[in-house]
């Protein structure tokens, strides 16, 4: 299983995974900016710029042209914020084709295309990519602060009801005995890229 930023195959691939993520405005907490740079992996970190799709109405849903692949994500489930969690925790599954050309690719009548600049430092750890995101469109501009556990994903059609995934519940309370987050990562403030993007 490839987790998110490794090397990837070539050609097109599923990925299934588990994320949770806010969005937020302003200076970040003094004591999280620490918690990132103390560990943030250069493989895993950097900027680029990916173009979407934006699909208002559909939140669970995303396309978007990225460093040469199209990329089309799927909402399968989710769970509601909790005490322990305060954000949606939510089953992705997404499909990835390399593909040549550019945003001609997704543009098209009544198709708005939104370009998203993205200043990334990361690290995979236990299974969790922990991520820390400047994320800029047009004038506009916010953090995103996200925990994704890929293969967590893969066995969620066995399970009815499926869980928090153990590993993505422990990095949730490595995040939350920072200084500032129990203010600042609420419930409302937890989206999706896609959901974020419906909202702008």
């Amino acid at each position: 299983m490839n987790v998110p930023d490794s090397p990837r195959p070539t050609g097109p691939f599923l990925l299934p995974s588990v994320e949770v993520r806010w969005f937020v405005e302003g200076d970040l907490p003094a004591a999280l900016e620490r918690w990132i740079d103390g560990r943030a992996d250069p493989t895993a970190s950097g900027s680029r710029t990916d173009a979407y799709v934006a699909l208002p109405g559909a939140p669970g849903t995303g396309i978007k042209l990225r460093e040469g692949r199209i990329e089309v994500k799927t909402l399968r489930h989710r769970i509601p914020p909790s005490p322990a969690i305060p954000g949606w925790v939510e089953w992705w599954l997404k499909w990835s084709q390399p593909v040549p050309g550019g945003l001609e690719l997704l543009e098209g009548p009544g198709i708005e295309v939104v370009g998203v600049a993205k200043e990334r430092r990361a690290w995979f750890r236990d299974g969790v990519l922990r991520e820390v995101t400047r994320v800029s469109r047009g004038q506009e501009s916010a953090w995103t602060i996200g925990l994704e556990a890929p293969e967590a994903g893969a066995g969620y059609l066995d399970e009815v009801e499926p869980a928090v995934p153990s590993n993505l519940a422990a990095a949730a309370v490595e995040l939350f005995r920072l200084d500032g987050l129990t203010d600042l990562l609420l419930p409302r403030r937890s989206a999706s890229y896609p959901e974020w993007l419906s909202r702008r």
